[in-house]
């Protein structure tokens, strides 16, 4: 693919719909993209939809959906290193584990918010 997919309308609106808190939207949008990546842009892209899925699921209070999706999400992210960008994934990962961290909490009754977090980009 010639054109660098982290410039294409696809991914750029799903960062903005990510940060917007529509994660379903930005899951639509990666998605479309996605199917047409291969190699280390295919996973990271997959990465980042299990990341907005599993926000998603939080928002609907499925907590166990979201930690299975994060937890995998994870793995995606973390193997695609040549395929990351922009896109901080260190940063990602840490947002992710703080709020992973909050999700267990509520999940034992406690009355907390979860910590919901922009897809951490350099030089945004």
């Amino acid at each position: 693919m010639a054109e660098n997919y982290q410039q294409r309308n696809e991914f750029i609106q799903g960062i903005e719909h990510f940060n917007a808190q529509l994660y379903y939207e930005a899951h639509d949008l990666w998605e479309e993209l996605w199917n047409e990546l291969s190699g280390d842009e295919h996973i990271f892209v997959k990465g980042l939809i299990q990341v907005s899925v599993g926000l998603y699921h939080a928002t609907n209070e499925n907590y166990k959906g979201s930690t299975k999706m994060f937890a995998s999400a994870v793995n995606y992210l973390e193997t695609s290193q040549e395929a990351r960008g922009r896109v901080n994934v260190h940063k990602l990962i840490d947002c992710m584990l703080e709020f992973q961290s909050a999700v267990e909490r509520v999940k034992v009754g406690e009355k907390v918010d979860l910590p919901y977090f922009r897809l951490p980009v350099e030089g945004e």
